[in-house]
């Protein structure tokens, strides 16, 4: 449907023009040629040329036409364009969505504001820092992505490539600037920089508007090098006079100084050539690292050997070592006591993970280690704090581990899962109140607590009285082993 709207807004936009040039008095081939940089002041129609006017066009009611017709049409395309989206614009819910987003961006900035955290910080972070619980991947704005990312000093120099580029199509190519100022403009509040396509758009426009001003220049430099060479006179004393200035530059003190200062710009260009280089090679080594990183993880997905799938992965993870999906991918291949350490070897590279951490935390579960199962628990919890299936399973986890280890014996550890299980539901229940209690706020993910989380707490209250766990967690001082985490 977008197309066929495309198509009819643009087949209306045509006739639409052709009338407002009617109207105007103004001719479509002496517009054409004014943009195209001709200098020609008229019209052709077969075999004579006329200069058209106002007055020459007659009729004013022809005219008067001509422009409601093209004022209709131009308001028939904005119905069209607005009757679509009249619910992105005319109605707050995606101005407060993105209010909320600028706003916890904003404090996600202030914790590294100069340099950065790298890629995919929102992506990664926005779970732990959403003020409410919305659905947002993505920032929607190509700056603050930008600026969380590499910071403020990235962002700046970003901004000075954007405004070299826009400076250079408003001095070379004027007609060129408004598609170059939509694509900016538009990146203010939508996520257009995360394509590489809007990027080389914006770098291609401002290409062309430098090709068009140095023909321009060109042309020039052709019509000024004709002039001079019907002044022969004139070049041969400007030969004399240059001779006779390279003669005065040889014998006068001065020119030793400029001597001076073009050895140390031509030092200075040579440096400069040389850092060039040098991070030129380092990029490129580095993009080639990921390149085979990314080829080893396609192949492993394809593998179906999963001896042939883990060497694939260990590739990957050796090219590429701060890939979080390959880590986690070779965690499911191999037993928790070597996946364990894998993980967290990921984690120092990428801090904060919350898949790496959620990951973690089930494998300490898995192992039955009750303690370290409910300190990652609560780690991962909190990268993902409205995600009201993992509050869930993790109390739902340690619950059924503290059964476990009633089973086998081990008590302690059995008391300290069952009252980590209890603490997660309960700061899961006051989260869900808490939001319950904020007006007007957005619950997009659907953070509530779910029927299976209340029914294990009860379950779980329930099984901690008939063993009176109470009074062992005092008589074996447990509270203090709770604590701990």
């Amino acid at each position: 449907p977008g197309l066929l709207w495309l198509a009819g807004l643009w087949a209306g936009a045509v006739p639409a023009g052709l009338m407002l040039f009617r109207a105007a008095g103004l001719c479509p081939d002496r517009v054409r040629a004014a943009l195209s940089g001709a200098s020609g002041l008229g019209c052709i129609h077969g075999a004579g040329r006329r200069k058209w006017t106002s007055r020459r066009t007659g009729q004013g009611l022809r005219q008067r036409l001509a422009f409601a017709t093209a004022a209709a049409c131009c308001f028939i395309a904005l119905v069209a364009v607005l009757l679509p989206a009249q619910s992105r614009i005319m109605q707050s819910e995606t101005a407060n969505a993105r209010h909320l987003m600028y706003r916890d961006a904003w404090e996600l900035f202030q914790t590294a504001p100069w340099f950065g955290q790298g890629g995919d910080t929102w992506r990664l972070s926005f779970r732990a820092i959403q003020s409410e619980p919305y659905v947002g991947a993505e920032v929607h704005s190509g700056y603050i992505d930008l600026m969380l990312n590499t910071g403020g000093i990235g962002l700046l120099f970003a901004l000075i490539l954007l405004l070299a580029a826009g400076y250079r199509l408003y001095s070379g190519s004027p007609r060129l600037l408004p598609p170059f100022l939509v694509l900016a403009l538009h990146s203010l509040i939508d996520f257009d920089w995360s394509f590489g396509l809007v990027w080389l758009l914006m770098m291609w426009l401002a290409v062309m508007g430098g090709e068009e001003q140095s023909a321009r220049i060109r042309q020039m430099n052709m019509q000024t090098k004709q002039t001079k060479q019907t002044k022969q006179t004139k070049q041969t004393k400007q030969t004399k006079q240059t001779k006779q200035t390279k003669r005065k530059l040889v014998l006068s003190p001065k020119f030793s100084k400029s001597l001076t200062t073009s050895l140390t710009g031509s030092r200075m260009s040579s440096f400069l050539g040389i850092a060039g280089l040098i991070c030129l090679t380092a990029w490129t080594a580095l993009a080639i690292s990921y390149g085979m990183g990314n080829r080893s993880y396609e192949l492993s997905i394809q593998a179906a050997d999963r001896h042939e799938q883990g060497e694939l992965l260990k590739s990957a993870l050796h090219w590429q070592p701060s890939s979080a999906a390959s880590a986690l991918m070779l965690a499911e291949l191999l037993p928790p006591d070597e996946a364990v350490p894998l993980l967290l070897n990921s984690l120092a590279r990428s801090p904060g993970h919350p898949e790496l951490t959620w990951k973690i935390a089930e494998l300490q579960a898995e192992n039955g280690n009750s303690m370290q199962a409910a300190a990652w628990y609560r780690i991962s919890l909190v990268q993902d704090k409205h995600n009201a299936w993992k509050q869930t399973h993790a109390a739902s986890s340690l619950a059924d581990l503290a059964k476990k280890q009633w089973a086998q014996g081990r008590k302690r550890a059995a008391v300290h899962a069952a009252y980590s299980a209890l603490d997660i539901y309960e700061l899961y229940r006051s989260a869900v109140y808490e939001l319950l209690r904020t007006p007007n706020a957005g619950n997009d993910r659907d953070f509530r607590v779910t029927r299976q989380a209340a029914q294990e707490a009860w379950e779980l209250r329930q099984w901690i009285r008939k063993r009176r766990l109470l009074t062992d967690l005092q008589s074996e001082n447990i509270s203090s082993l709770v604590l701990l985490d």
